[in-house]
C-alpha cells in the first residue's frame, strides 16, 4: 500500500487543508437561494439539537448517503427530500472549496493521482508498441472523493456542474467510475459513469487545450500534457507538504476536513 495514498485528496496537507478552509468560509458567508434554503431546513429539522459545526451539509449528506446504501430509511430529524438538498450544497460547496485557489489548489488534491495516471498511461503505450504483452483492463479502487478531486481538476464541465446554482450538482454515488480508454490509434477517451466526457469539457481549461473527436477522444500526448501541468511526484508532494508524512494515525486515504 502506497503512503500516504495518492488516490486521494489527502486534507492533511496544511497547505491543501488551508485553502479549501478559506474558500469554504468565504462560500457559506455568500450563501443564498437554496443554499441558504438547506442550511436553515437543517437547522430546522434538529430544532435544539442544532450546531453547526456538527449539522452541515456535508454531515447531513455523509448520514444520508450511508443509510440509503444500506438500505435504512433517513434518520428521523430528515426526510429524503432535505437529503437530496443536503447531498446537492454539499458536492457544490467541496467541489467550489477544491478548486477556489485554481492551479495550486488542484495541483495539491490532484497532482500525486494524476501523477500517477499518467506514469500508467505511458507504460501502457510503450508496451502496446511494443507488443509486449499490452494491457487490457487496469482497475484502479478509491473513493468518491478520488473521482471528484480528479475531474475536478481536469474537466471544466464536471466542475462547472457541481459548482453551479442552476445546475444541481451530484455527489458521485456508490460503483461511479471514471474510465480512462487508452485506444490503439494512441487516443485517450475520457469517460465518467461510462458516459464520454465530449472534447470541449474535456481540453478546454485554463492553461488551454486542443481539439477532440465526437466520441470525447483526443490524442494522448495532448491528454498527458494536461495531466504533466498538475502532476506532483512523491518527492514533490513531499516538499510541498511534509506534514503528511510526519503525522501519524489517519491516512491519507480519509477525507478528514472537519465539519
Amino acid at each position: 500500500i502506497e503512503q500516504p495514498s495518492p488516490w486521494v485528496p489527502n486534507t492533511r496537507c496544511v497547505q491543501l487543508a488551508d485553502m479549501m478552509k478559506k474558500a469554504r468560509e468565504t462560500f457559506r458567508e455568500s450563501r443564498s437561494g437554496l443554499a441558504a434554503q438547506t442550511q436553515s431546513a437543517i437547522a430546522q429539522a434538529f430544532g435544539d439539537l442544532y450546531d453547526p459545526t456538527a449539522f452541515g451539509v456535508l454531515n447531513v449528506h455523509d448520514d444520508c448517503q450511508a443509510r440509503r446504501w444500506h438500505g435504512k430509511p433517513p434518520s428521523p430529524c430528515v426526510d429524503v427530500a432535505l437529503c437530496d438538498a443536503a447531498s446537492r450544497e454539499a458536492t457544490r460547496e467541496v467541489m467550489t472549496a477544491l478548486g477556489a485557489h485554481g492551479h495550486k489548489s488542484w495541483k495539491l488534491s490532484a497532482g500525486p493521482m494524476c501523477y500517477q495516471i499518467a506514469a500508467k498511461i505511458r507504460d501502457i503505450l510503450a508496451k502496446s508498441a511494443s507488443h509486449d504483452a499490452p494491457h487490457k483492463l487496469m482497475l484502479i479502487s478509491a473513493h468518491d472523493t478520488s473521482i471528484f478531486t480528479l475531474l475536478n481538476a481536469i474537466n471544466t464541465q464536471y466542475r462547472d456542474n457541481c459548482t453551479s446554482s442552476v445546475r444541481s450538482g451530484v455527489w458521485p454515488p456508490y460503483t461511479s467510475s471514471v474510465t480512462i480508454d487508452v485506444m490503439r490509434d494512441r487516443s485517450i477517451r475520457l469517460l465518467y459513469q461510462f458516459e464520454p466526457l465530449t472534447p470541449d469539457s474535456a481540453t478546454t481549461h485554463w492553461w488551454g487545450g486542443g481539439g477532440g473527436q465526437g466520441d470525447g477522444r483526443e490524442d494522448a500526448n495532448t491528454f498527458l500534457q494536461r495531466l504533466d501541468v498538475l502532476a506532483m511526484d512523491p518527492e514533490q508532494f513531499r516538499v510541498e507538504c511534509p506534514e503528511v508524512y510526519e503525522s501519524t494515525g489517519v491516512g491519507g486515504a480519509v477525507f478528514n476536513w472537519g465539519g
